[in-house]
């Protein structure tokens, strides 16, 4: 272990507790074992199991401070703090019956503070930061009853935006959104009490903020209507979802903007007449399906238009 020693300075237990009974004394030396550095005592029980009443300290070799804290009947109760070795602080915070309360903060061994959050009897209550190294903030949320609360920001070390989230009693609520390290939207979306909720897009992986796809939602299904687009900007597939199911008209383009395939959907299953184009407009094959299967009359066509093929399934 790197530390040296512990005391535990006990102060006098009321009357009461009865079950308290022998005291311990001990006395710690340095290093050297020729300077007596701390006496101190604890109680125990009958059964020798010790009960730490007062404050209480570690070392490390080279006598310096490792960690502080108090003690009450046997739990951690007032401040906490524990250091580097070279003695700067490393955290700082505070007990209450042992439990986590108040204000904690923790720093590096650069002295730079990296976290802080606040409690309530062991629950995070209030404001979470964490920092980079480079002092910049990295995230910064808020807790109640122990739970994410409110809005959440995420940074790159660079402090470009990376997410913004939204809770409810620790459930996903609110806009979402999240960015590439340019700055450019990766994606953006609305969750109502954990499910998706309105239209969510979805930009290039890129980076290049380049929009591929918007899709409605509605409790957590996919619900109304989608597009896909090519990077220029054009449209390459539109279709309808009712409650995650596609349903009517589902259309595919070529980059041109003309019509490439097209279906008809009903009860998320291909129903209806099915039809394929050539890049020059003219259509290539007409086809039927029914329950998802293509079946009946089928027309191919050469490029000009004229009939190359005809025949039943």
């Amino acid at each position: 272990m790197n530390y040296l020693c512990c005391f535990i300075l006990c102060f006098s237990v009321s009357a009461q507790r009865k079950d308290l009974k022998t005291k311990i004394g001990y006395r710690y030396w340095d290093n050297s074992k020729k300077t007596l550095k701390k006496e101190a005592f604890h109680y125990i029980r009958p059964r020798n199991k010790p009960i730490y009443h007062g404050a209480r300290e570690f070392f490390y070799k080279n006598g310096k401070t490792q960690e502080k804290s108090v003690y009450h009947l046997g739990k951690r109760h007032g401040a906490f703090n524990s250091f580097y070795e070279d003695g700067f602080e490393k955290v700082k915070g505070n007990y209450i019956e042992g439990k986590k309360d108040g204000l904690w903060i923790s720093w590096d061994k650069n002295g730079q503070k990296i976290k802080e959050y606040t409690l309530k009897k062991g629950s995070l209550e209030g404001s979470y930061k964490v920092w980079f190294e480079n002092g910049k903030l990295s995230i910064s949320r808020s807790y109640k009853n122990n739970k994410e609360d409110g809005k959440e920001t995420t940074w790159y070390p660079s402090g470009k935006i990376k997410q913004i989230l939204h809770h409810s009693a620790g459930i996903l609520n609110g806009r979402s959104i999240k960015y590439f390290k340019n700055g450019n939207p990766m994606y953006e979306r609305n969750v109502l009490y954990g499910k998706k909720d309105g239209v969510e897009k979805v930009w290039d992986t890129k980076g290049n903020g380049i929009l591929l796809r918007e899709t409605a939602h509605s409790g957590g299904f996919k619900h109304g209507i989608e597009k896909d687009y090519w990077a220029t900007g054009k449209i390459h597939l539109e279709r309808t979802w009712d409650k995650g199911k596609l349903k009517g008209l589902h259309t595919t383009y070529f980059e041109t903007g003309k019509k490439q395939k097209q279906f008809i959907y009903a009860k998320g299953e291909k129903n209806g007449k099915a039809s394929f184009w050539f890049k020059n407009g003219n259509i290539k094959v007409e086809a039927t399906y029914r329950n998802g299967l293509q079946e009946g009359p089928v027309k191919e066509y050469h490029t000009n238009g004229k009939v190359n093929l005809s025949y039943n399934l």
